[in-house]
C-alpha cells in the first residue's frame, strides 16, 4: 500500500482524484508541536497550490445552496484553543495568508492547562493496574486494563458522575505533573493569544465552554455550555462567534437542535467531506494527517461520493 501510494502521489493522480469530485473538505487539525511546523508549513503550501482554502463562512454559504459548485474548496479547523495553534499553527497561516478557524473552550481558558480529556489522557496511563480495572468494572468492561476505554466511558457518563471520577483519579495519580512535551501539546491559549490572532484571518469559534459531552448534559447545563460560551467569547474578543465544533464529536438530535438555535453552523469529528444540501450543524471532516502522501490518499479515496471511512 505504501508503494502505490508513493507512486499515485508522485503522479499527480491522487490531486486530480480530489480536486475531481467537486466536494467541499472541512479539515480537522488538533496539536502540532513545535518540531513540526516545517511539515505543517510544506502541507498547507501542498493544499493551497493545489485548492482554494476558504473560512468557514464560504463552506456554510455552499452547502446552504441547493446545487454544488464546480469546483472543491477546502476550510481548515483547529480544535480544543491548544497553545501552540498560537505559537506554532498561526505564524504558519499568517506566512501563507491562510484562513483558519480556532475553537476554543473559553471557560477553561486561563483557569486549567487543558480540557479535562486531554489531561485524563496523560493521567490515566499512571493509575496502577488495580485502579484501571476497578474503573474498567465501573463502565461494564472486563479483563482489560486499556486507558483509552477508561476516557471513553467517562464521556458517557453524567457530569456530576465524570466529576467524581475524575476527582478519584486526581486523588489516585498525586504525584502527576504535566511533562514538557505534554504541555507543548495541550496547553490551552490564553485571552492574550487569542487577542493576538489576526481577526481578518483566524475565525474563533465555540467548542462549549468546559468541552463537555454534550449529550450527558441536562437542559440548563446544556444552555450554559452552548449560550454561554458565544456570550464570553464575543465579550471578551469583541467579535462575532458564529461557528460551533461538538467535543470529541458527541451530538444526538437534540443537541443539534439546540446548537442551531445559538450558531451558524457545526462541525463534527464524523469522517467525510460536504456538499450542497449538507446539513449545516452536522458538517463532516476528514481529519488531517501531517504526512503528505497520507493525507493526498485520505482526499482522494474519502471525497468521492461513495466514500468510506
Amino acid at each position: 500500500m505504501g508503494l502505490l501510494r508513493w507512486v499515485l502521489f508522485q503522479s499527480g493522480l491522487l490531486v486530480r482524484m480530489a480536486q475531481q469530485s467537486k466536494r467541499d473538505v472541512i479539515l480537522m487539525f488538533h496539536g502540532v508541536p513545535k518540531q513540526s511546523a516545517e511539515e505543517l508549513h510544506d502541507l498547507l503550501q501542498w493544499l493551497s497550490k493545489h485548492f482554494a482554502i476558504v473560512p468557514m463562512e464560504a463552506i456554510f454559504d455552499r452547502v446552504s445552496r441547493k446545487r454544488g459548485e464546480k469546483s472543491s474548496v477546502f476550510a481548515l479547523t483547529f480544535d480544543d484553543g491548544l497553545r501552540n495553534h498560537r505559537t506554532v499553527v498561526y505564524p504558519v497561516l499568517a506566512d501563507l495568508r491562510l484562513p483558519a478557524t480556532f475553537y476554543v473552550c473559553p471557560g477553561l481558558i486561563e483557569r486549567a492547562v487543558t480540557t479535562w480529556s486531554w489531561e485524563f489522557w496523560c493521567r490515566i496511563p499512571l493509575l496502577s493496574e488495580t485502579c484501571r480495572r476497578e474503573l474498567l468494572a465501573r463502565a461494564g468492561v472486563r479483563n482489560l486494563t486499556d486507558g483509552v476505554a477508561i476516557l471513553e466511558w467517562m464521556k458517557t457518563i453524567p457530569l456530576n458522575e465524570r466529576r467524581q471520577v475524575e476527582d478519584d483519579i486526581r486523588l489516585k495519580t498525586p504525584g502527576f505533573a504535566f511533562t514538557t512535551e505534554q504541555r507543548e501539546l495541550y496547553e490551552l491559549m490564553s485571552w492574550e493569544d487569542l487577542l493576538g490572532v489576526d481577526p481578518g484571518l483566524i475565525n474563533i469559534g465555540s467548542h462549549t465552554m468546559t468541552h463537555c459531552d454534550l449529550p450527558v448534559l441536562n437542559s440548563e447545563e446544556l444552555a450554559n455550555e452552548l449560550e454561554g460560551s458565544r456570550a464570553v467569547l464575543e465579550q471578551r474578543l469583541g467579535r462575532p462567534v458564529s461557528d460551533f465544533c461538538y467535543p470529541d464529536g458527541k451530538h444526538n438530535d437534540a443537541v443539534v437542535r439546540a446548537v442551531a438555535n445559538v450558531y451558524r453552523s457545526a462541525v463534527t469529528t464524523v469522517c467525510g467531506s460536504v456538499i450542497a444540501g449538507d446539513p449545516p450543524h452536522a458538517l463532516k471532516r476528514i481529519g488531517a494527517s501531517l504526512d503528505l502522501q497520507r493525507l493526498s490518499w485520505l482526499l482522494a479515496t474519502h471525497t468521492g461520493p461513495f466514500h468510506r471511512c
